[in-house]
């Protein structure tokens, strides 16, 4: 999924604003989404901007996409 360029200036400009780099950290991202990979939800989205600033700081932070088995919907 594709950020849009006006998330993407915010990105952008919130690591620039960041006090230091964050080579040293590590964050692990959860996504629960209700839809079944790999068709795209809404978190993912969200969690794209999370990890498109976090790889701006130098934070390393994969990404892991948990879905409980069963009819959601």
């Amino acid at each position: 999924m594709a950020i849009p360029v006006a998330i993407q200036t915010f990105i952008d400009r919130q690591a620039e604003q960041a006090p230091g780099r964050y080579d040293d950290l590590r964050a692990v991202i959860f996504n629960g989404p209700l839809k079944r990979s790999p068709e795209p939800s809404h978190p993912d989205g969200l969690l794209a901007i999370v990890s498109g600033i976090f790889a701006r700081l130098g934070v390393q932070a994969p990404a892991g996409r948990a879905v409980a088995p069963g009819p959601w919907l």
